[in-house]
This record gives C-alpha cells, sequence and structure tokens, in this order.
C-alpha cells in the first residue's frame, strides 16, 4: 500500500472559493470546518492535501480526482462521487451514508473507521484497497473488480456483493449474518468457521 506524498508546508485555502471557477483544483492546500449542501461542482482535481471536518452533503462531485490526499473526519453523505479516481488515498474517521461511487477507480486507498452505510460502488474498479473496522452495512459492490482488496474488522451486513470474483477475499474478521454473493465467484475466498452455516445454507444444505 502506498501511502499519501504530502509536503508539511500547506496552503490554507477555503472549499468555498472553488464554487466560482470553471475547472476547480485544490494543490497543496490544508483545508478544515467547512459545510456545503447541495453543490454541484464536477471534474474538481485535488492533490497533495489535507482535509479536516469538512462536510459536502446531497451535492454532486462526479469525476472527482484525488491523487496524495488524506481526510479526516469528513462527511460525504448522500452525494453523488460517479467515476471518481483516487490514488494514494485516506480517509480516516470519514462519513459516506448513502454515497455514489459507481464505474469508480480506486487504487491505494485507505477508508479506515468510516461509515460507509448504504453507499454503491457497483462497477467500479478496486486495486490495493483496504477497508479497516469500518460499517459497510448494506453496502452495494455489484460488479466489482477486486484485485488486492481487503476488508478487516468491518460490518458487512447485508452488503452485496452479487458479479465480483472474489477469489482471493477474506472475509473470516468481518461481521454478517446475511450477505449477498454468487456462490460460483467465491471459489478462492476466505471465511471463518462460524460464517460457514450462512453458505451451506445458500447451497440448500441441511446442517444437524
Amino acid at each position: 500500500m502506498d501511502q499519501p506524498r504530502i509536503p508539511n508546508s500547506l496552503s490554507k485555502v477555503s472549499f468555498s472559493t472553488l464554487l466560482e471557477i470553471e475547472d476547480p483544483e485544490i494543490y497543496q492546500s490544508d483545508l478544515s470546518q467547512e459545510v456545503f449542501e447541495e453543490i454541484t461542482l464536477q471534474r474538481l482535481q485535488i492533490a497533495q492535501s489535507r482535509f479536516n471536518n469538512l462536510a459536502v452533503l446531497n451535492s454532486n462531485l462526479e469525476k472527482i480526482e484525488l491523487i496524495d490526499v488524506v481526510f479526516t473526519n469528513c462527511d460525504f453523505s448522500n452525494s453523488d462521487l460517479s467515476k471518481c479516481y483516487t490514488n494514494r488515498v485516506r480517509f480516516e474517521g470519514c462519513k459516506f451514508l448513502g454515497t455514489k461511487f459507481p464505474e469508480s477507480y480506486f487504487n491505494h486507498t485507505v477508508f479506515n473507521e468510516c461509515n460507509l452505510s448504504l453507499s454503491m460502488f457497483e462497477g467500479s474498479m478496486q486495486q490495493t484497497v483496504t477497508y479497516e473496522t469500518s460499517n459497510l452495512e448494506g453496502a452495494d459492490f455489484y460488479q466489482q473488480g477486486f484485485k488486492g482488496v481487503a476488508f478487516h474488522g468491518c460490518s458487512l451486513e447485508s452488503a452485496n456483493f452479487e458479479g465480483t470474483l472474489l477469489k482471493g477475499i477474506d472475509f473470516s474478521s468481518n461481521d454478517f449474518a446475511q450477505l449477498t454473493v454468487d456462490l460460483d465467484k467465491m471459489k478462492g475466498a476466505t471465511i471463518s468457521e462460524e460464517q460457514t452455516r450462512l453458505f451451506i445454507n445458500k447451497l440448500g444444505i441441511k446442517v444437524k
């Protein structure tokens, strides 16, 4: 996992200054303590920057590009991040309730202690991505391209992995009683002994 490459010296800027720019971009900047709702800011480019306690809610951020960025305690709930691109990005304690990420590309990206309940990733590619102790209840991973993806200590209750090849995915440290998967795409995945009953039931096998 490559870490974000961010210089020690960053300029203080306001997210609000981007709203009037035709081709908005943020470079080597430090942003914090701002709240926005129902804004449209497409094709935003952000590089080598840090965000703290920023909330962008119910907004359109389609095709946002993030390279070498750390987000801490930020909230993007119910926003549209369709076709986004991330590379060397960390999300620490962030909220993505109902956030849309369809047809996106994630590379060397970490979600640590984040709330991604009901988030939607359908049709995305994820390469070298880690989900650590995060809430992914009801998250939709329909038809993902997974390569080097890891889930550690997450809640995956009622998450959907239909159409997704799960070879190499280790579910054993994660919590769920219901999980939607294609059993023919589970070959090469790892589950705990306690989780075997769920998959046996999906096969219609009764255990006495």
